[in-house]
């Protein structure tokens, strides 16, 4: 008798939180509609875990409209997900021209110098673009001197300046601060030393939070990388850095389609790069991304430096 009389309750609950959570997986297709919307779209990764955990809690207590809602979530969770699971990746040839780069957003003064160190000398990348430095950042970058002697670097003081470090040489250098003086754009030409005519421009930025009145700053910073990155009409192109987007945003795939660059979701896997220490919290918002020009071989997550942010290194191949 108590076992029946339990039973209906046992199969009403799950559907509540199944309800909440189609509802919010359809709200967060709509993100042209209101920035909110859009800023659910981030948590895909999220929403899939927890269209698992609604399913399984609906099979459990026999409850046939959580299960189906569930379902209904899961699969349109996973359907932007499913790209990134590769269980076999094919590094393929390195070809004519090989180039590892690297972004990593050190957190102002989280990161600890010697990791750092230890970092560089673990992927020996030749070019690395760092944002959010601290305000004496010679205990991280004076090592690097002799190795790195291609420099830019052109502080104001805000935690979205960017800094490169490069092997390859600068043949030209932008940084573009119209969107807003705290918010630049770094565009360079850079050179392979060793063979002539190897060549690509590269875009770095650490945009601005798409988050109310920051979200046009972010609109704006990013159609100046979107230029600079069209303006290498060979697509031998790369942007990288902190780009406060997940790939499942609308704001992301506005960009890359602005911009002409792809994000190579076969070379990557689903890493969280930022508050990737907190299970199930972490977000892809550290990116590499290339042109039509450049082929990217592989991309790995680096180690735990001490930032809130965890390393992008990746591995490319230029036609040239």
């Amino acid at each position: 008798m108590i076992a029946s009389a339990l039973r209906p309750k046992q199969a009403i609950w799950p559907a509540g939180p199944a309800a909440s959570l189609a509802l919010v997986t359809l709200a967060s297709f709509f993100g042209a509609e209101w920035w909110i919307l859009d800023l659910l779209s981030h948590f895909r990764l999220q929403w899939l875990a927890a269209s698992i955990i609604c399913l399984v809690a609906a099979l459990w207590t026999s409850s046939r409209a959580a299960a189906v809602l569930s379902i209904l979530a899961l699969g349109a969770n996973a359907v932007p997900v499913a790209p990134y699971i590769q269980l076999v990746r094919d590094a393929g040839s390195i070809g004519t021209g090989h180039l590892r780069v690297m972004t990593l957003n050190l957190h102002g003064r989280g990161t600890r110098p010697e990791a750092f160190q230890a970092l560089v000398e673990q992927w020996k990348p030749d070019m690395i673009l760092l944002t959010e430095l601290p305000e004496d950042g010679t205990p991280l970058m004076e090592p690097l001197a002799n190795r790195y002697p291609h420099r830019l670097a052109e502080r104001n003081g805000s935690p979205f300046d960017v800094v490169l470090l490069s092997r390859w040489r600068i043949e030209q250098r932008s940084i573009d601060r119209s969107a807003a003086a705290f918010l630049p754009v770094l565009s360079v030409r850079a050179c392979d030393p060793h063979r002539a005519g190897l060549c690509l421009t590269l875009v770095g930025l650490h945009a601005a939070r798409p988050l109310g009145r920051n979200l046009r700053l972010q609109e704006a910073q990013l159609r100046i990388a979107a230029a600079a990155a069209r303006a290498a009409s060979t697509g031998d192109v790369v942007v990288m850095g902190d780009l406060n987007l997940t790939p499942w945003s609308r704001g992301f795939r506005r960009f890359a389609e602005q911009a002409g660059v792809r994000d190579n979701p076969q070379e990557r896997d689903l890493s969280a790069t930022w508050l990737s220490r907190l299970p199930l919290a972490g977000l892809m918002i550290d990116h590499v991304l290339t042109g039509t020009g450049i082929r990217m071989l592989r991309s790995h997550v680096g180690s735990d430096v001490g930032s809130d942010h965890l390393p992008v290194i990746a591995d490319l191949a230029l036609s040239g």
